[in-house]
């Protein structure tokens, strides 16, 4: 009788293995950065809409260069 061995003991197996390891740690790793860009963009719009004395500010200031140029 013929005993095939898994495909997790051999070379080509764990390299397999390694691969799609990789592969998801790669996946995860973008995805996380795209999540945290995401929540970075979120909290940057909330950040803005909290100081409107500073974009007030820099409505005068851009304002001024414009007449200016």
């Amino acid at each position: 009788m013929i005993q095939l061995t898994p495909l997790d003991k051999t070379v080509a197996g764990q390299e397999l293995i390694q691969m799609g390891r990789l592969e998801g740690r790669l996946e995860g790793r973008m995805e996380g950065r795209m999540e945290g860009i995401e929540k970075g963009e979120i909290i940057g719009k909330i950040h803005l809409a909290q100081s409107p004395k500073e974009l007030r500010a820099i409505l005068k200031k851009l304002e001024t260069e414009l007449k200016a140029w």
